[in-house]
């Protein structure tokens, strides 16, 4: 592997403690994907800075004054919250699809083409701790204590030792309908590992042994990654439908038809999730009942998880939108019209709001209310 470093004062991440206080470090915020950064960032929202990566570019993750972001480049960003300015740039070998795991100095890295397809990083002095033969990977791994998660293209999940990356457990799609393809990113509450496949099935597994706990059969491919809820899973599919199932067993606690595919992911606010899908149509729902709170009817595609923020949801759309939703009520709050398409989904951090936008930018916004 191939290690570069470039900018003005080089890689120089060690001034910087990444250990200060725990940031997003992973896609989805937690192992759970709740998509919920348990911090308000109230509307409306000022521009603080943009950065320009240069390639299109993956969801980010941020501690502290940080924030990592993977491009299609095959290229790995730090670049200061305070400012937008560029601490360091890795090229690695392979474009990086999803979004990388932030553990203290540690930053695991899923590649979608190479040799070592999955990697850990020192990013205090750029050296690879340890890299893994594991085929191409498009989704966000996830952590959860001292382990990996991780799907593969080729129908793979596996479980890797976070300090070592030995193999823990793999599991592999049975090729069945010769569509074991994943492209769901996993999710786990530590006992159970669930995510979605190319196959229409939604897979649930014993998270330390990685042995088939239970699966249910969906009307088409699932590409949006699951989010769990005390003793429920979310999971959108592309045959229109959100299913909330019981973690324990899989049995469908309900249903709803949005009417247009589901691509993305959903977001979790106590007891209500929030998604959106290709027909532009943006729902909340009861996470017991399944009953629809709010409903809102979008001009174009949303195909990425929004971010909650308190009491406010963030989501962007295919047509450039960012709107901030009221939680209770669906009602916009606030919008603005960014340069690009919103296809990968924001993040929060530290009162702030990131949000990656096709083919190249990240815009940094923050309150109004904030004096920065």
């Amino acid at each position: 592997m191939l290690l570069m470093f470039f900018g003005c004062s080089g890689w120089n991440i060690q001034q910087f403690n990444l250990m200060q206080e725990k940031g997003w470090t992973m896609n989805g915020h937690d192992a759970r994907r709740s998509w919920n950064a348990g911090r308000s960032v109230q509307p409306p929202l000022k521009l603080l800075w943009s950065y320009d990566a240069s390639s299109a570019t993956g969801s980010p993750v941020a501690a502290n004054s940080i924030l990592f972001v993977g491009t299609y480049r095959g290229e790995l960003h730090a670049i200061s919250i305070n400012d937008g300015e560029r601490i360091g740039r890795i090229s690695l070998e392979g474009v990086i699809h999803g979004t990388p795991v932030l553990d203290n100095s540690i930053i695991y890295i899923a590649l979608a083409s190479g040799e070592n397809t999955f990697q850990a990083v020192d990013v205090t002095n750029g050296d690879m701790v340890w890299g893994k033969k594991l085929g191409p990977i498009e989704t966000s791994p996830i952590q959860h204590n001292l382990y990996l998660y991780v799907t593969t293209m080729d129908g793979h999940v596996y479980c890797l030792e976070k300090t070592t990356g030995k193999e823990i457990w793999k599991y592999s799609i049975p090729n069945l309908k010769g569509q074991k393809n994943i492209h769901s990113s996993p999710a786990t509450d530590g006992n159970v590992l669930v995510f979605g496949c190319d196959d229409g099935v939604f897979y649930a597994l014993d998270a330390r042994t990685g042995n088939l706990r239970w699966k249910v059969q969906t009307g088409k491919s699932i590409l949006g990654s699951p989010a769990i809820s005390a003793d429920r899973v979310i999971i959108g599919s592309t045959d229109h439908v959100l299913y909330a199932l019981n973690i324990a067993d899989g049995s469908v606690c309900w249903k709803s038809d949005f009417g247009g595919i589901l691509y993305s992911s959903p977001a979790i606010a106590e007891s209500t999730v929030v998604i959106g899908a290709a027909n532009g149509c943006i729902r909340a729902l009861s996470v017991i009942t399944g009953n629809r709170v709010w409903e809102y009817r979008a001009s174009s595609v949303v195909s990425a998880p929004g971010v909650v923020c308190g009491n406010i949801v963030y989501i962007g759309t295919l047509d450039h939108i960012l709107y901030a939703f009221n939680i209770q009520s669906g009602k916009v709050f606030w919008s603005d019209t960014l340069e690009g398409r919103i296809k990968n989904p924001p993040i929060s951090w530290n009162g702030m709001i990131f949000v990656p936008v096709e083919d190249k930018y990240i815009y940094a916004y923050v309150s109004n209310n904030e004096n920065r």
